[in-house]
């Protein structure tokens, strides 16, 4: 059974139940987020707007309604709910994960390490939190640290492709080329269709002057993702390494296009 079956076969018995209790607040929060794995937000947002005004003091549906607004990108709202959420319950150490990663891409990152250290502390075997925190500690630039989270992260949860490539981007930063193409091609082996691993390994066989391998992975990164303004700026670099200096700046201009301000 696919997982959207497995959604729509629950969606289905909570909305049964619902009819039969239609003030059961957790029923509707368990549609809520059954509405949010299928991808429904705003049916998401109505089941766990209700369930709230139901039971005010219900974490969980302010956690998965944070959820929610994070996906939709509204990072102030997701903040909110996940702080109520914690008001509530401060052990709920998702709504700490949550918080800390919608804090990380607002770029406040001693709020996400703080949100994420107590995240790890509540539960030490959630994988994304030890995922996230060490995209926290590398744009922090602790990039030791930032192994040691990524590497607990793969124990955890051996299939975490953006935990490898997140990995070898650490390492490929600290100079370690061959640990960092190890970790990218795990990655690949993971998530065949992830073109951001691809690009990372592309510029790795680089800096190992593999200009041909750099120049497949580019090909295929943008084979995947055409609008990868950054694989684009790193096929430039190939093609020049290549002598391919007419290739390059084709390169060069489309990373420009696509907002990639490093290219020249």
């Amino acid at each position: 059974m696919t997982k959207k079956c497995e959604y729509d076969e629950m969606i289905e018995k909570l909305t049964a139940a619902i009819e039969s209790h239609p003030n059961h607040a957790p029923a509707l929060a368990n549609r809520g987020l059954a509405w949010y794995a299928e991808g429904d937000f705003d049916r998401a947002l109505e089941d766990l707007n209700e369930a709230i005004r139901l039971d005010p003091e219900l974490a969980l549906a302010y956690n998965s309604r944070g959820r929610v607004w994070y996906k939709k990108g509204d990072l102030s709202q997701a903040i909110a709910n996940f702080t109520e959420a914690i008001q509530i319950d401060p052990t709920l150490a998702l709504a700490y994960f949550g918080r800390g990663r919608a804090w990380y891409d607002k770029g406040k990152l001693d709020r996400a390490l703080e949100d994420l250290n107590e995240a790890v502390r509540l539960d030490p075997s959630h994988a994304g939190s030890h995922a996230s925190r060490g995209l926290a500690w590398y744009a922090d630039g602790n990039l030791d640290q930032a192994i040691e989270d990524f590497t607990e992260a793969i124990r955890l949860d051996p299939a975490l492709a953006m935990a490898y490539n997140n990995r070898g981007r650490a390492r490929h930063k600290k100079g370690s080329f061959d640990q960092a193409i190890a970790d990218f091609t795990e990655a690949i082996r993971l998530a065949p269709h992830y073109a951001p691993a691809y690009a990372n390994r592309g510029i790795a066989w680089l800096r190992k002057k593999e200009v041909d391998r750099a120049m497949q992975d580019c090909d295929e990164a943008i084979r995947l993702a055409p609008n990868y303004a950054a694989a684009h700026y790193i096929r430039g670099l190939a093609r020049e390494a290549q002598n391919d200096h007419s290739g390059a700046e084709v390169d060069f201009d489309k990373a420009r296009e696509l907002g990639f301000e490093s290219a020249s």
